[in-house]
């Protein structure tokens, strides 16, 4: 897995809580730098492969509508996800608990007009500045899909799904 975003330090990022005289938001860690990314998620957890796959193909649609182009498109062995880096959603120079709110209300519009389509979409994934997504070429330790990019999403088939299968795998012995 990588951060979805970039931080300052994103090696002492963790979740913090919102509320409250201890918020966690330690300058130093949570300085989320750029404009952020838009990061869409559509899962099969409980449906078919080309539901999930109609969903992203209707998210790339509502993308384009709106001018934006997805940088990344994968299929992460749950779903489908779409990187977005380049997008209008400016956020201003405030402090970053303030900053971590614009990230967020800024992309509940996207949300919102998704969800109106009948489109699902991981809110949590969108919303949410610290998501981490997973590496291209990682295996999914639940089904042993290795993660792979799409380039034509409308041609993908679970054919062209990557298994890791453990037969597959030749143990490496050392030599004294």
């Amino acid at each position: 897995y990588h951060s979805a975003n970039l931080f300052l330090s994103p090696s002492s990022m963790s979740y913090t809580e919102f509320d409250g005289k201890k918020a966690g938001w330690d300058i130093a860690n949570n300085i989320l730098l750029g404009n952020g990314v838009i990061l869409l998620d559509t899962d099969f957890h409980d449906r078919t492969f080309q539901e999930a796959k109609t969903d992203a193909i209707a998210i790339l649609d509502y993308l384009h509508e709106c001018g934006y182009i997805a940088s990344e498109t994968k299929f992460t062995g749950q779903g489908f996800q779409l990187l977005i880096t380049k997008h209008d959603m400016h956020l201003p120079r405030v402090n970053p608990k303030a900053r971590f709110n614009l990230y967020r209300e800024k992309r509940e519009p996207i949300l919102k007009d998704l969800q109106e389509r009948g489109v699902q979409v991981d809110a949590e994934i969108l919303l949410d500045a610290k998501r981490i997504t997973r590496s291209l070429k990682t295996v999914n330790s639940k089904n042993n899909v290795i993660c792979t990019r799409v380039r034509d999403l409308e041609g993908f088939t679970e054919s062209d799904v990557e298994r890791l299968w453990l037969e597959d795998i030749t143990p490496v012995t050392r030599e004294s």
